[in-house]
């Protein structure tokens, strides 16, 4: 968690550049329960009350995750996906480019395997 919370207040490659004396300032001290943030929060500005426990699961489309947090009168569920679409083709993607490669990447390797078969059959003759 110290990781992340360091990688939020200053970029990672600025790091390298500051004195150990100037990145322990930078740290947060030990503590050994964590704080709420509540702007990191997905809350979606709704207060759910008295939160006996928060289960997490990963959703089968990639790179989401399904939390759930429930307890006292109050359930809330919601779908977390990262803020910006990294495993999301663009739109002027070449398609066609893609099919015609992996076509030719096809029969390249069948006609590899019938020539390693023709070799293997003329080496048990021999």
């Amino acid at each position: 968690m110290i990781f992340f919370s360091l990688l939020s207040l200053i970029h990672l490659k600025y790091c390298l550049f500051l004195s150990y004396s100037d990145f322990l300032i930078i740290l947060d001290r030990y503590s050994p329960i964590l704080p709420i943030v509540s702007l990191r929060t997905p809350s979606y500005t709704q207060t759910v009350e008295s939160v006996r426990s928060i289960a997490s699961t990963a959703a089968y489309v990639e790179s989401q995750s399904l939390i759930l947090a429930y307890g006292g009168p109050d359930i809330f569920f919601t779908r977390l996906a990262p803020s910006k679409g990294f495993d999301l083709l663009p739109d002027d993607f070449n398609r066609s480019l893609l099919a015609l490669v992996v076509i030719g990447l096809l029969i390249v390797m069948n006609t590899v395997k019938k020539m390693g078969n023709k070799k293997m059959v003329k080496m048990g003759w021999t």
